[in-house]
């Protein structure tokens, strides 16, 4: 009976629009706000799946940043997302970073695109000093 649960389970969760996160897959329309650790962020960057979206300062996003990811500082959401929308409208869900300690900064970022209407929204507490310390690869200069 325990086993017919399971299998069930797994299947309604393979369709469902809303797919529980298995251990070590990759988030899939999962619920919105939910942390990455960097092997998932690094995954999703190298699978292409997701937009990130870099919540940092125009100067430090210049200086260095996650290869295609676009600068949506956090005291300029309104006027970032204008600049972005076509971008942003084709996008498949979004990683939201910066390099404050636990993301704070990355947090309030995503909140505010919460509320102008983006979905599907994860955040990569460890940002980029973590990235960095990993030795990915980093872009500079604008997007």
């Amino acid at each position: 009976m325990v086993l017919v649960a399971a299998v069930l389970g797994l299947v309604a969760n393979q369709f469902s629009p809303r797919p529980a996160l298995l251990r070590g897959g990759l988030p899939q329309h999962h619920p919105v706000l939910s942390n990455l650790a960097l092997p998932q962020a690094r995954a999703i960057h190298l699978a292409g799946s997701m937009l990130f979206l870099d919540a940092r300062e125009p100067a430090a996003f210049l200086a260095g940043h996650v290869p295609g990811a676009l600068n949506i500082p956090s005291d300029t959401v309104d006027e970032s997302v204008a600049t972005h929308r076509g971008r942003l409208d084709d996008a498949r869900g979004f990683v939201v970073y910066c390099d404050s300690p636990d993301g704070e900064v990355a947090r309030a970022t995503a909140q505010a695109l919460l509320q102008r209407g983006l979905g599907n929204l994860y955040l990569f507490p460890g940002g980029w000093s973590e990235w960095t310390a990993a030795g990915l690869p980093v872009s500079e200069g604008p997007q």
